[in-house]
């Protein structure tokens, strides 16, 4: 379900938001290690885990799902697939609704959105951003 959507530079929403990716890394996926081995073997071969048998967080998912599409060429191979052609937009619009879906559990909040952030207000401030 969408969320509703606040500026993040409330502090409450942005306070709200950061304890959600906390909760993040903290809740676990069900998914071991050793279940994405290959992936992981194949998109980030330095990546290092205390035992094979580690479970993954919901974070850790969601790094991996993007590591996996930086690793595989657009048709040109001039790019990765999620950043070149016509899959950017749908490939990071479901990469975001999962996120907030995710979100939304660890926090409990069925209502909670992805953040926006208002240039309207402080875009003319590149310094303090």
């Amino acid at each position: 379900m969408a969320g509703v959507r606040r500026n993040i530079g409330i502090d409450a929403v942005s306070d709200r938001f950061i304890d959600g990716i906390v909760a993040l890394d903290g809740a676990m996926s069900g998914v071991m290690a050793s279940d994405a081995a290959s992936v992981i073997r194949n998109v980030a071969p330095t990546l290092q885990f205390r035992g094979r048998e580690q479970e993954l967080s919901y974070y850790d998912l969601l790094v991996l799902w993007h590591v996996a599409a930086m690793a595989i060429p657009d048709i040109n191979a001039r790019q990765n697939a999620a950043h070149g052609g016509p899959i950017f937009l749908p490939w990071h619009r479901y990469y975001m609704i999962q996120l907030e879906q995710w979100l939304q559990i660890v926090i409990d909040d069925s209502d909670f959105g992805l953040p926006y952030w208002d240039w309207a207000a402080d875009g003319d401030l590149p310094r303090d951003q």
